[in-house]
């Protein structure tokens, strides 16, 4: 929906969740970094990084407890317009994605991830499920589904 204006954004949205809610289709898969618009529009999420599903879960506990590092960076980085949030500072992920032909060992944020131990640089996280709520990272396995701190972004 990135290269659309939001009257059309708004319009193919529209299109796409009646076409689901008249059992045309059974389920939409949005890929974007739209999070104000999936917000509005899902009821799932999962969060992908360099290729790699991160986190999943139900939308609104997502937007709201993030546990992956990249997931609080990613609702971090999304101007909020309403009146209380327009001082807000938007932060933006420190670093660079990895080159996918030479993905960094272990955990793909750890290069970027402010709360990297050692074993995120050796060995892929597995995934930590509670509930209906998922999450692939060593921090948040030793965090015991904490919410992310948002510092995570001031690296």
């Amino acid at each position: 929906t990135s290269a659309l204006d939001v009257s059309s954004q708004k319009a193919l949205i529209e299109m796409l969740l009646a076409m689901v809610e008249k059992k045309i289709m059974r389920g939409v898969i949005f890929i974007t970094h739209d999070l104000p618009v999936l917000s509005m529009v899902t009821d799932r999420l999962a969060i992908m990084y360099a290729g790699k599903i991160v986190e999943t879960g139900p939308t609104e506990e997502m937007v709201n407890n993030a546990r992956h590092p990249y997931t609080s960076a990613l609702l971090s980085s999304v101007l909020d317009p309403t009146e209380e949030t327009r001082t807000k500072h938007v932060l933006g992920i420190p670093g660079s994605p990895p080159n996918l032909g030479h993905p960094p060992s272990g955990c793909r944020f750890h290069p970027r991830c402010s709360f990297a131990m050692p074993e995120c640089s050796v060995k892929e996280p597995e995934f930590l499920h509670e509930r209906n709520h998922s999450v692939a990272c060593w921090w948040a396995n030793d965090h015991a589904f904490e919410t992310v701190p948002m510092e995570v972004n001031e690296a």
